[in-house]
């Protein structure tokens, strides 16, 4: 987390191209790190497909400081459960 906002606050005022690299750095150590804690999911759940989902959602019209800061349970709660409908073992 703290590498999230060193590199957030190197970007303040930055060019959209650096926005758009802290982006998908956010999104790539997101979901890796989502798909880290899932030990104990069901064999045939894609998790690297759920967190994606999830991950993407949280993201969705947020600045980079809004991605800063620790999303709330109550709001997170929600997407997860819809992204595990949408990406359910066949």
């Amino acid at each position: 987390m703290i590498s999230v906002m060193l590199l957030a606050a190197m970007l303040q005022g930055a060019p959209a191209a650096d926005e758009q690299q802290f982006r998908q750095n956010f999104r790539d150590g997101s979901v890796k790190q989502c798909v880290a804690s899932t030990k104990g999911a069901p064999p045939k759940l894609d998790v690297a497909a759920v967190c994606g989902c999830v991950t993407d959602r949280q993201m969705e019209g947020k600045t980079v400081e809004q991605l800063q800061q620790q999303p709330d349970a109550d709001t997170v709660k929600p997407i997860i459960a819809q992204c595990l409908r949408e990406h359910a073992p066949q």
